[in-house]
């Protein structure tokens, strides 16, 4: 089951309904209103044409396109999307083996 969790310290996400502009994650205290939550976020870039350009991906912003990322399983707290913790490098990690297997080096 599909669940969504703070970008920052990985609390997860149970408030029924839309995410407001000005709601902040109940543990931590950081904007859930922001890029770094949005699913049309990836690799440091909004992927949605009709979003409106903004510059802090963390801050809270007032983009009508943002919709909460979900992810698959349930990240450990203090581990958050920001692309450096050890949840996405054990990932990638893992996707560099499988090539390897798969193109014999």
């Amino acid at each position: 089951m599909p669940v969504k969790q703070c970008h920052q310290c990985g609390t997860e996400w149970n408030r029924e309904g839309a995410v407001g502009f000005n709601h902040t994650c109940e543990k931590c205290g950081s904007w859930i209103h922001s890029c770094k939550n949005c699913k049309y976020l990836l690799d440091g870039k909004c992927r949605n044409e009709l979003a409106e350009k903004v510059s802090d991906l963390v801050s809270k912003n007032f983009c009508e396109e943002f919709r909460f990322r979900e992810k698959e399983e349930k990240l450990e707290i203090g581990r958050g999307f920001n692309g450096n913790d050890r949840v996405d490098a054990q990932r990638r990690a893992n996707a560099k083996e499988q090539l390897r297997k798969l193109w014999g080096d």
